[in-house]
């Protein structure tokens, strides 16, 4: 998979986050908070057939604080999302409605009027197609700028998620007219999406003091994890609904099963590409649907537990681990032209994988894998007999009785 390079060297840095920045913020007196911090960091997921998941985001950004509750924050960013993925630079100013520089280190839930803008140029019709960044995508919009309101939580620098609302405004293909020339327009798309950012935080005026960001875990023998990244995006362009949602029990020592569900549906318009080596699309937009869900489960051995007994037993379900997972994977695809068209995906894979699993400021969890999964069965003749999967995923964590 073309993102699954990622996974190795995301797992790499946060195992030495996990030790260094622990270490290091553990052992900063809280004297004076931070009012520079530069945050860096990207996002990388592959899993089989793509449709369902497989996406890559990235982050450079300086966060200066204003006041004890307000902030600007600006920077470069390739959003972590399936359906709104286009390179940006952005500015926003935020007011966070605890006092973030005195309290939570550039914590706190906040309120942001946010612009940004992509480097896309409008242009007048007829416009050449190699002037898209990505010559044969039969996408129908490419973003130019936007504006909107974030309403959202960062915690500790290192995530940041929320909703935003507000208005897109994009080049649209309305039209084909020949191999190398759409009819476009300018067009205003007003939007509501989730986002979701991942970045390391390095304070740069040497006056930072920040919690340790991987402290050890609670005592767990049972997780429920909701997923946070690239969960909706309703506007114009389209309908982008994707929950992920697993439930981890113990059941030995350092071992437990681990159920993920994920489900995934989109509905857009999108131009036929009818030749790829001569670029030739139809004429029109089609209305385009995809429907995809996967269930799997996976039993986890913790090699190297975060926080054990004397025993060896793994208290907080945090660690590397290594183990066995069976995964079942559905997709269908409708297009409608003159009449609806379907195409079905089904499959099952058995497979081992490895991982890190950690929590952070208590609600909050990351977990880093890469696995292989060899096919048993497929619906479909032409499908792999076996994959590479990786990446990373956080989630929310509630307390659980």
């Amino acid at each position: 998979m073309k993102h699954l390079k990622y996974g190795p060297m995301l797992l790499l840095m946060l195992l030495l986050a996990s030790k260094g920045f622990g270490q290091i913020y553990t052992k900063v007196e809280e004297r004076r908070p931070a009012s520079l911090l530069l945050k860096a960091g990207a996002l990388g997921t592959a899993r089989e057939g793509g449709e369902l998941q497989d996406r890559f985001g990235g982050l450079l950004a300086l966060e200066w604080a204003l006041s004890k509750n307000m902030s600007l924050n600006a920077g470069l960013e390739r959003p972590y999302s399936v359906s709104d993925h286009e390179r940006r630079a952005f500015g926003e100013f935020r007011y966070y409605f605890e006092s973030h520089i005195a309290k939570a280190h550039f914590s706190g839930t906040y309120l942001a009027p946010s612009f940004y803008f992509s480097g896309a140029k409008s242009e007048s019709s007829p416009m050449d197609l190699n002037d898209f960044r990505s010559p044969t995508d039969p996408k129908a919009f490419q973003l130019n700028k936007g504006y909107g309101l974030r309403f959202g939580r960062e915690v500790l620098g290192l995530i940041d998620f929320g909703l935003m609302a507000g208005v897109d405004n994009a080049i649209e293909k309305t039209r084909a007219l020949a191999t190398s020339q759409f009819e476009v327009k300018n067009t205003a798309l007003p939007f509501l999406r989730s986002y979701f950012r991942f970045h390391l935080p390095f304070a740069l005026d040497g006056k930072g003091a920040f919690s340790p960001i991987l402290k050890s875990g609670e005592r767990r023998e049972k997780i429920l994890k909701l997923g946070l990244d690239d969960l909706f995006d309703f506007s114009k362009r389209g309908i982008y609904f994707n929950p992920v949602i697993a439930y981890e029990q113990r059941v030995a020592k350092r071992t437990s099963v681990n159920l993920e569900s994920q489900f995934n549906f989109s509905r857009f318009k999108a131009f036929d590409l009818l030749n790829d080596s001569a670029l030739e699309f139809s004429e029109e937009k089609y209305l385009n649907q995809n429907l995809s869900f996967s269930a799997e489960l996976q039993g986890r051995y913790y090699v190297v537990p975060f926080k054990s007994d004397k025993s060896g037993e793994n208290l907080s379900l945090e660690g590397i681990y290594a183990g066995m997972l069976g995964r079942y994977y559905t997709h269908s695809n409708e297009t409608f032209r003159q009449y609806w068209s379907f195409d079905k995906n089904n499959r099952l894979d058995l497979g081992i994988n490895l991982g890190m699993q950690k929590s952070f400021a208590r609600h909050y969890l990351v977990d880093v894998y890469v696995a292989y999964a060899a096919n048993l069965y497929a619906a479909n003749e032409g499908a792999k007999k076996g994959s590479l999967l990786g990446g990373i995923q956080f989630y929310w964590i509630p307390d659980l009785p």
